[in-house]
Protein backbone atom coordinates (compact mmCIF):
# COMPACT_ATOMS: atom_id res chain seq x y z
CA UNK A 1 0.00 0.00 0.00
CA UNK A 2 3.30 2.59 0.80
CA UNK A 3 4.86 1.49 -2.88
CA UNK A 4 1.28 1.70 -4.71
CA UNK A 5 -0.47 4.69 -2.98
CA UNK A 6 2.55 6.81 -1.77
CA UNK A 7 5.37 5.95 -3.97
CA UNK A 8 8.24 5.08 -1.37
CA UNK A 9 9.79 2.29 -0.63
CA UNK A 10 10.06 0.76 3.34
CA UNK A 11 13.79 0.29 4.23
CA UNK A 12 13.45 -0.20 7.99
CA UNK A 13 10.87 -1.41 10.73
CA UNK A 14 11.92 -0.48 14.51
CA UNK A 15 9.41 -2.47 16.73
CA UNK A 16 10.05 -4.23 19.87
CA UNK A 17 10.80 -7.89 20.15
CA UNK A 18 7.54 -9.08 21.49
CA UNK A 19 5.60 -12.57 20.68
CA UNK A 20 3.40 -11.70 18.07
CA UNK A 21 6.31 -9.52 16.58
CA UNK A 22 8.52 -12.52 16.22
CA UNK A 23 6.89 -14.45 13.36
CA UNK A 24 7.06 -11.07 11.21
CA UNK A 25 10.72 -11.08 11.11
CA UNK A 26 11.16 -13.67 7.84
CA UNK A 27 8.48 -11.58 6.16
CA UNK A 28 10.88 -8.76 6.45
CA UNK A 29 13.87 -10.54 5.42
CA UNK A 30 12.79 -12.06 2.60
CA UNK A 31 11.98 -8.65 1.14
CA UNK A 32 14.94 -7.50 2.15
CA UNK A 33 13.61 -4.61 4.71
CA UNK A 34 16.08 -3.67 8.05
CA UNK A 35 13.73 -5.53 11.45
CA UNK A 36 15.47 -3.17 13.90
CA UNK A 37 14.42 -4.63 17.45
CA UNK A 38 14.65 -2.46 20.95
CA UNK A 39 16.71 -4.22 23.98
CA UNK A 40 13.99 -6.15 26.27
CA UNK A 41 12.01 -3.79 28.85
CA UNK A 42 13.56 -0.98 27.58
CA UNK A 43 10.22 0.60 26.12
CA UNK A 44 11.26 4.34 25.86
CA UNK A 45 13.69 3.34 22.99
CA UNK A 46 10.71 3.29 20.84
CA UNK A 47 9.01 6.62 22.64
CA UNK A 48 7.02 7.74 19.45
CA UNK A 49 4.83 4.78 19.26
CA UNK A 50 4.14 4.56 22.77
CA UNK A 51 3.62 7.71 23.07
CA UNK A 52 1.32 7.51 20.24
CA UNK A 53 -0.50 4.20 21.58
CA UNK A 54 -1.35 6.42 24.43
CA UNK A 55 -2.75 9.29 22.57
CA UNK A 56 -4.95 6.92 20.79
CA UNK A 57 -6.28 5.11 23.92
CA UNK A 58 -6.98 7.85 25.96
CA UNK A 59 -8.63 9.67 23.27
CA UNK A 60 -10.68 6.40 22.91
CA UNK A 61 -11.73 5.87 26.35
CA UNK A 62 -13.12 9.42 26.03
CA UNK A 63 -15.22 8.88 23.38
CA UNK A 64 -16.49 5.85 25.03
CA UNK A 65 -17.24 7.64 28.07
CA UNK A 66 -19.01 10.27 26.48
CA UNK A 67 -21.17 8.48 24.68
CA UNK A 68 -21.48 5.77 27.51
CA UNK A 69 -20.89 2.76 25.15
CA UNK A 70 -20.09 -0.47 26.90
CA UNK A 71 -16.40 -1.58 27.00
CA UNK A 72 -16.94 -3.80 23.55
CA UNK A 73 -17.34 -1.08 20.88
CA UNK A 74 -13.50 -0.14 21.83
CA UNK A 75 -12.58 -1.60 18.60
CA UNK A 76 -15.05 1.05 16.69
CA UNK A 77 -13.58 3.80 19.39
CA UNK A 78 -9.94 3.65 18.62
CA UNK A 79 -10.74 3.17 14.88
CA UNK A 80 -12.48 6.66 14.57
CA UNK A 81 -9.80 8.32 16.64
CA UNK A 82 -6.89 7.08 14.21
CA UNK A 83 -9.32 8.55 11.63
CA UNK A 84 -9.36 12.05 13.52
CA UNK A 85 -5.78 12.07 13.97
CA UNK A 86 -4.92 12.20 10.70
CA UNK A 87 -7.54 14.48 9.58
CA UNK A 88 -6.86 17.20 12.10
CA UNK A 89 -4.40 19.84 12.23
CA UNK A 90 -1.15 19.07 14.26
CA UNK A 91 0.40 21.55 16.47
CA UNK A 92 4.33 20.19 14.75
CA UNK A 93 4.68 21.60 12.48
CA UNK A 94 1.63 24.05 13.63
CA UNK A 95 -1.61 24.10 11.04
CA UNK A 96 -0.30 20.94 9.40
CA UNK A 97 -2.71 18.29 8.48
CA UNK A 98 -1.11 14.73 8.02
CA UNK A 99 -3.92 13.79 5.38
CA UNK A 100 -3.43 16.94 3.45
CA UNK A 101 0.86 16.26 3.56
CA UNK A 102 0.43 12.85 2.52
CA UNK A 103 -2.31 12.46 -0.24
CA UNK A 104 -2.25 16.33 -1.80
CA UNK A 105 -5.92 17.61 -0.98
CA UNK A 106 -8.01 18.55 1.50
CA UNK A 107 -10.56 17.19 3.64
CA UNK A 108 -14.23 17.78 3.58
CA UNK A 109 -15.14 18.55 7.43
CA UNK A 110 -18.82 18.24 7.12
CA UNK A 111 -18.70 14.81 6.89
CA UNK A 112 -17.58 14.50 10.47
CA UNK A 113 -20.23 13.44 13.40
CA UNK A 114 -20.24 12.90 17.16
CA UNK A 115 -18.99 9.66 17.76
CA UNK A 116 -21.98 7.46 19.75
CA UNK A 117 -24.56 10.12 18.94
CA UNK A 118 -28.11 9.19 17.94
CA UNK A 119 -28.77 8.85 14.07
CA UNK A 120 -31.21 8.34 11.43
CA UNK A 121 -29.98 6.05 8.55
CA UNK A 122 -32.07 5.60 4.69
CA UNK A 123 -32.82 1.96 5.41
CA UNK A 124 -34.75 1.43 2.59
CA UNK A 125 -32.09 -0.54 0.24
CA UNK A 126 -31.79 -2.76 3.14
CA UNK A 127 -35.56 -3.97 3.49
CA UNK A 128 -37.38 -6.86 1.78
CA UNK A 129 -40.74 -5.25 2.22
CA UNK A 130 -42.03 -2.08 0.61
CA UNK A 131 -44.26 -1.64 4.13
CA UNK A 132 -41.21 -1.40 5.93
CA UNK A 133 -40.34 2.14 7.82
CA UNK A 134 -37.39 4.13 5.80
CA UNK A 135 -35.33 4.42 8.85
CA UNK A 136 -34.76 3.02 12.50
CA UNK A 137 -32.87 5.17 15.32
CA UNK A 138 -29.50 3.91 15.43
CA UNK A 139 -26.35 4.96 16.88
CA UNK A 140 -23.03 6.01 15.74
CA UNK A 141 -20.17 4.24 15.24
CA UNK A 142 -17.90 5.88 12.98
CA UNK A 143 -16.63 5.81 9.24
CA UNK A 144 -16.15 3.22 7.01
CA UNK A 145 -13.06 2.20 5.58
CA UNK A 146 -14.32 0.88 2.23
CA UNK A 147 -17.16 3.01 1.70
CA UNK A 148 -17.91 6.80 1.66
CA UNK A 149 -20.39 6.16 4.70
CA UNK A 150 -21.40 6.19 8.11
CA UNK A 151 -21.74 2.70 10.49
CA UNK A 152 -25.03 2.89 12.63
CA UNK A 153 -26.11 0.41 14.82
CA UNK A 154 -29.84 -0.27 15.62
CA UNK A 155 -31.36 -1.76 18.79
CA UNK A 156 -31.38 -5.40 17.49
CA UNK A 157 -27.62 -4.60 17.11
CA UNK A 158 -27.77 -4.51 12.98
CA UNK A 159 -24.70 -2.62 11.23
CA UNK A 160 -26.21 -0.13 8.64
CA UNK A 161 -23.74 1.16 6.31
CA UNK A 162 -25.32 4.35 4.23
CA UNK A 163 -24.22 7.46 3.61
CA UNK A 164 -28.01 9.31 3.54
CA UNK A 165 -27.77 9.83 7.60
CA UNK A 166 -29.76 12.38 9.66
CA UNK A 167 -27.52 12.77 12.89
CA UNK A 168 -28.67 13.89 16.53
CA UNK A 169 -25.48 14.84 18.14
CA UNK A 170 -27.30 16.26 21.29
CA UNK A 171 -28.43 11.94 22.37
CA UNK A 172 -26.68 9.51 23.34
CA UNK A 173 -29.15 6.39 22.75
CA UNK A 174 -26.76 4.32 25.62
CA UNK A 175 -26.27 7.34 28.38
CA UNK A 176 -30.60 7.21 28.11
CA UNK A 177 -30.74 3.59 29.20
CA UNK A 178 -27.38 4.33 31.52
CA UNK A 179 -29.44 7.18 33.54
CA UNK A 180 -32.85 5.16 33.23
CA UNK A 181 -34.39 4.00 36.94
CA UNK A 182 -33.95 0.72 38.23
CA UNK A 183 -37.57 -1.05 39.16
CA UNK A 184 -37.11 -1.26 42.52
CA UNK A 185 -35.82 2.60 43.08
CA UNK A 186 -39.87 3.55 41.67
CA UNK A 187 -41.64 0.74 44.73
CA UNK A 188 -39.38 3.15 47.30
CA UNK A 189 -41.07 5.03 49.81
CA UNK A 190 -41.49 6.15 53.77
CA UNK A 191 -43.26 3.41 55.90
CA UNK A 192 -43.42 3.78 59.67
CA UNK A 193 -42.05 0.39 61.70
CA UNK A 194 -43.83 -0.94 64.72
CA UNK A 195 -41.38 -2.37 66.81
CA UNK A 196 -43.17 -5.00 69.50
CA UNK A 197 -42.82 -4.82 72.87
CA UNK A 198 -40.33 -7.54 74.07
CA UNK A 199 -42.81 -10.00 76.14
CA UNK A 200 -41.67 -13.54 77.84
CA UNK A 201 -38.68 -15.53 77.57
CA UNK A 202 -35.33 -13.79 76.20
CA UNK A 203 -35.18 -13.73 72.93
CA UNK A 204 -32.80 -16.30 71.10
CA UNK A 205 -32.03 -14.13 68.39
CA UNK A 206 -29.17 -10.79 69.18
CA UNK A 207 -30.19 -7.39 68.74
CA UNK A 208 -28.42 -5.66 66.08
CA UNK A 209 -28.24 -1.96 65.17
CA UNK A 210 -29.79 -0.87 61.84
CA UNK A 211 -27.49 0.20 59.32
CA UNK A 212 -27.35 1.35 56.03
CA UNK A 213 -27.72 -2.25 54.57
CA UNK A 214 -30.34 -3.34 56.74
CA UNK A 215 -32.78 -0.58 55.70
CA UNK A 216 -33.57 -2.21 52.45
CA UNK A 217 -36.35 -4.66 53.25
CA UNK A 218 -39.50 -4.33 54.62
CA UNK A 219 -41.30 -7.16 56.86
CA UNK A 220 -44.55 -8.40 55.09
CA UNK A 221 -46.64 -8.52 58.52
CA UNK A 222 -46.85 -4.92 58.71
CA UNK A 223 -49.40 -3.03 56.46
CA UNK A 224 -47.96 -0.05 54.35
CA UNK A 225 -51.58 1.71 55.25
CA UNK A 226 -50.28 2.74 58.78
CA UNK A 227 -50.40 6.09 58.78
CA UNK A 228 -47.73 6.25 62.49
CA UNK A 229 -45.38 9.41 62.56
CA UNK A 230 -42.74 10.20 65.00
CA UNK A 231 -45.07 12.95 66.36
CA UNK A 232 -48.22 11.25 66.95
CA UNK A 233 -49.43 10.85 70.22
CA UNK A 234 -49.05 7.52 72.31
CA UNK A 235 -52.40 5.44 72.38
CA UNK A 236 -54.90 6.59 75.01
CA UNK A 237 -54.44 4.02 78.27
CA UNK A 238 -57.14 1.74 78.79
CA UNK A 239 -60.37 2.16 80.58
CA UNK A 240 -61.93 -0.38 83.06
CA UNK A 241 -64.74 -1.86 81.42
CA UNK A 242 -67.72 -2.46 83.78
CA UNK A 243 -69.73 -4.32 81.20
CA UNK A 244 -67.71 -7.72 81.40
CA UNK A 245 -69.22 -10.52 83.33
CA UNK A 246 -66.51 -13.04 82.81
CA UNK A 247 -65.45 -14.61 86.62
CA UNK A 248 -61.72 -13.80 85.32
CA UNK A 249 -59.93 -11.14 87.38
CA UNK A 250 -57.84 -8.81 84.71
CA UNK A 251 -55.78 -6.02 85.81
CA UNK A 252 -58.25 -3.48 84.39
CA UNK A 253 -61.34 -5.00 86.73
CA UNK A 254 -58.93 -4.98 89.23
CA UNK A 255 -58.01 -1.23 88.21
CA UNK A 256 -54.27 -1.65 87.56
CA UNK A 257 -53.63 0.88 84.54
CA UNK A 258 -50.40 0.80 82.61
CA UNK A 259 -50.36 2.17 78.88
CA UNK A 260 -49.04 0.33 76.48
CA UNK A 261 -45.16 1.90 74.70
CA UNK A 262 -45.17 1.26 71.19
CA UNK A 263 -41.18 2.63 70.09
CA UNK A 264 -41.77 4.30 66.60
CA UNK A 265 -38.78 3.63 63.60
CA UNK A 266 -39.33 5.45 60.39
CA UNK A 267 -37.02 3.60 57.58
CA UNK A 268 -36.81 4.56 54.13
CA UNK A 269 -37.16 1.08 52.45
CA UNK A 270 -38.08 -1.10 50.42
CA UNK A 271 -40.24 -4.08 50.02
CA UNK A 272 -38.89 -7.68 49.95
CA UNK A 273 -38.72 -9.78 47.30
CA UNK A 274 -39.57 -12.80 49.93
CA UNK A 275 -40.01 -13.58 53.11
CA UNK A 276 -36.75 -15.54 52.68
CA UNK A 277 -35.35 -12.32 51.78
CA UNK A 278 -37.10 -10.25 55.11
CA UNK A 279 -35.03 -12.98 57.44
CA UNK A 280 -31.72 -11.68 55.65
CA UNK A 281 -32.26 -8.64 57.55
CA UNK A 282 -31.41 -8.25 61.48
CA UNK A 283 -34.22 -6.29 62.13
CA UNK A 284 -36.74 -8.05 60.65
CA UNK A 285 -35.70 -11.34 62.15
CA UNK A 286 -36.06 -9.42 65.78
CA UNK A 287 -38.94 -8.14 64.78
CA UNK A 288 -40.45 -11.82 64.03
CA UNK A 289 -39.05 -13.72 66.67
CA UNK A 290 -40.79 -10.92 69.56
CA UNK A 291 -43.62 -11.22 67.94
CA UNK A 292 -43.59 -15.41 67.79
CA UNK A 293 -42.28 -14.50 71.96
CA UNK A 294 -45.15 -12.79 72.57
CA UNK A 295 -47.84 -15.10 70.95
CA UNK A 296 -46.12 -17.73 73.00
CA UNK A 297 -46.43 -15.87 76.16
CA UNK A 298 -50.12 -15.44 75.87
CA UNK A 299 -51.06 -19.12 74.54
CA UNK A 300 -52.27 -17.80 71.66
CA UNK A 301 -51.58 -21.71 70.20
CA UNK A 302 -53.99 -22.98 72.71
CA UNK A 303 -56.84 -21.28 71.08
CA UNK A 304 -56.34 -21.34 67.80
CA UNK A 305 -54.49 -24.13 65.50
CA UNK A 306 -50.79 -23.55 64.13
CA UNK A 307 -50.52 -21.33 60.50
CA UNK A 308 -49.56 -23.94 57.43
CA UNK A 309 -45.84 -24.41 57.40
Amino acid sequence: MVELQLNQKIKEVQIDWGGEFRPFNPFLNSLGIHHRIICPHTHQKNGLVECKHRHIVDIGFTLLSQASLPLKFWDHAFNIVVYLINRLPTPTPPHTVPYSTIFIKHYDYNFLNTFGCACYPHTRPYHTHKLQFRSTPCTFLGYSSCHKGYKCLDVHGKLFISKDVIFDESTFPFLSQTLSPTPLASHSRTIPLRVLPNVGPPSPIQHASPTSSDVSLVSPLISPSTNTTRSSPLPPPIVPSTSSTHPMQTRSKLGIIKPKQYPIMLLVILEPASFKHALSSPIWRTSIQEEYDALMANNTWTLTSLPPG
